[in-house]
């Protein structure tokens, strides 16, 4: 089956996507767990995770964001499908930014009231 007739099967295309949301950050953390010397152990993971909380972005990314996108760029989607147009594109990546440009500054703005600067 080449990536032409795939991509003329939306139905199964959202299903291989929706079962990957879930295997692929499951076993994306147990690959991180593996590779750390973290047993298996559900209550281990879930420590590991709590330890270091920036590892659970890891299977977010890969679990969520790269499928739909190798998808998207494979199948060559027109992207005014999913609402992204030129028209305004220069104020939409505006507005895009400011919120993690201000979630930035609040975090370098606490860590140096706690380190006293």
């Amino acid at each position: 089956m080449g990536w032409e007739e795939l991509c003329s099967k939306r139905a199964l295309l959202a299903i291989i996507v929706w079962v990957w949301m879930f295997l692929g950050s499951i076993s994306t953390i147990a690959l991180i767990a593996y590779v750390k010397g973290v047993p298996l152990v559900f209550e281990q993971i879930i420590n590991m995770l709590s330890n270091e909380p920036y590892l659970a972005s890891y299977g977010e990314v890969v679990g969520v964001g790269d499928l739909p996108l190798i998808i998207t760029m494979l199948c060559k989607d027109d992207l005014k499908m999913y609402g992204l147009k030129r028209e305004k594109l220069v104020r939409s990546m505006l507005l895009f930014t400011i919120d993690p440009i201000n979630s930035c500054y609040i975090c370098f703005k606490n860590n140096f009231r706690r380190h006293g600067i």
